[in-house]
């Protein structure tokens, strides 16, 4: 399951507030950047595995609760594949709920896979 960048979002937020840490104090305690600390916040970012084990140490949860269903990534934040690059990408438009994402991602990954599997037949 995606990580829901809502669920990011208030987790994140109510850490901060709850410290009474303005965004910059607290973005260095996570050891996160301020602006992606103000991203996540938002609800409009998921960060790469980095920062989300860094998130995750500092909201004091284990990572596979906020890793679930979460793409690896490549040193830089680059997505592993295509479909973790369409996904990634879905899960950041604003115009979609999360539900709506998750929808558009598994019909997107079920036309793909169709296509890789016609494209290995016909190509033996």
């Amino acid at each position: 399951m995606p990580i829901d960048p809502a669920t990011l979002a208030h987790r994140v937020r109510s850490r901060r507030l709850g410290q009474h840490k303005p965004l910059r104090e607290a973005a260095h305690d996570a050891g996160v950047s301020p602006a992606t600390l103000s991203r996540v916040e938002r609800g409009d970012y998921v960060p790469g595995r980095e920062n989300l084990i860094k998130l995750a140490d500092w909201l004091d949860l284990p990572v596979d609760q906020l890793m679930a269903g979460q793409p690896l990534v490549r040193h830089g934040g680059e997505p592993e594949s295509t479909l973790e690059s369409v996904a990634l990408h879905l899960r950041a438009d604003k115009k979609l709920s999360p539900d709506d994402a998750a929808i558009l991602e598994q019909l997107f990954r079920s036309a793909y896979e169709a296509l890789v599997k016609r494209k290995a037949k016909t190509s033996r």
